[in-house]
């Protein structure tokens, strides 16, 4: 019986397939099944794959194009073993990511997911940039849930299978955000992830990858998950609310000047923070985090909303926008890319 078991979904993987497949296979690490799941490619794809003689390979094709979701999901049956590394057909792995991240999950075994940092590599594998983040707490992967955000990163995805399993594998509804999707439901479920602080993989970046060919359809899937995430947190909540705006951080700083706004913003906040530590059931440390992260991503005048009776004065919004930078920049930035990719 494998150790492990890596996946690769793959549609139309030419030209980038061949060496994502030989970075597989040339593994450090030997004890693993490779499950790869072709979704009706068009082009030499399965005709390479077919000439693939490794005993490790388990190789499907599926009758017709299912999608990403519902082709993992079918690779996801046939899984025997405890752990599901994940290879994009573009991605690289290199060539200790299965050991080093098998031995970091092994070692903290409280972590349900993790991923890598990541080198960002052009067409021809070279490095032109880095994705390095943390994830320490329960918080640290919660809190970028409720801001919209993706604390970890799915191409150097590892998973234990039980529990990919018990959260139903991906969701078919959400086409194009499923691994947004896929986040928000272990972080609701209490989960815990990581990053392991290695770069282990290469992210491809390339013109026909999925983030730039479906790019509009992404943000409006990814906008009604984070809406359901919110909402199955505090039920109230509504989808067109200040909040959700605020949290986004489309919600103009113009209009937080207006006191009736900013006392309106104020209860909401302090509605999601008593209904997230209630159904989340935080502890007095994870409370702590759990603001600190907040204002660590929108500022630090978030916790002059935890206090709704002193928001009515018209001086603290002032002060809000004083102390809270990261909002005013990010909310500037996303009304440039609002203008390049509009949405209905």
């Amino acid at each position: 019986m494998p150790v492990i078991t890596a996946i690769t979904l793959v549609y139309n993987g030419m030209p980038y397939l061949k060496e994502a497949v030989e970075s597989v296979l040339t593994q450090s690490f030997t004890d693993f099944e490779y499950i790869i799941v072709d979704d009706c490619s068009t082009d030499d794809s399965y005709k390479y794959l077919l000439t693939l003689k490794d005993p490790r390979i388990r190789l499907f094709r599926n009758e017709c194009n299912l999608g990403v979701s519902r082709s993992f999901n079918y690779a996801l049956k046939k899984v025997l073993t405890d752990y599901i590394f994940r290879l994009d057909q573009d991605d690289i792995c290199y060539q200790n990511r299965f050991r080093n991240q098998l031995d970091f999950m092994i070692d903290k075994p409280s972590v349900s997911v993790s991923s890598t940092w990541e080198y960002l590599i052009d067409t021809d594998s070279r490095r032109y940039g880095r994705a390095i983040s943390q994830v320490r707490s329960y918080p640290a992967f919660l809190v970028p849930i409720l801001l919209g955000l993706t604390p970890i990163w799915h191409p150097s995805l590892c998973i234990k299978t039980d529990v990919l399993r018990e959260v139903n594998g991906f969701d078919p509804s959400f086409p194009r955000a499923e691994d947004f999707d896929l986040t928000s439901r272990l972080a609701l479920n209490r989960y815990q992830a990581a990053i392991v602080p290695e770069f282990l993989l290469g992210f491809r970046s390339h013109p026909k990858q999925q983030s730039q060919a479906f790019n509009v359809r992404m943000r409006e899937m990814t906008l009604k998950i984070h809406i359901n995430s919110l909402t199955s947190i505090c039920p109230s909540i509504e989808s067109d609310s200040l909040l959700i705006r605020f949290l986004r951080r489309t919600l103009p700083p113009s209009l937080l000047i207006k006191g009736n706004v900013f006392h309106s913003l104020s209860l909401q906040f302090s509605e999601l923070f008593i209904s997230a530590n209630h159904s989340m059931k935080l502890t007095n440390g994870e409370k702590f985090l759990f603001m600190y992260h907040i204002c660590r991503l929108l500022g630090f005048g978030c916790l002059l909303l935890l206090r709704p009776s002193l928001c009515k004065l018209k001086l603290l919004s002032l002060v809000f926008l004083l102390v809270s930078p990261q909002y005013i920049i990010k909310y500037y930035k996303n009304y440039k890319l609002k203008s390049l990719y509009p949405t209905n």
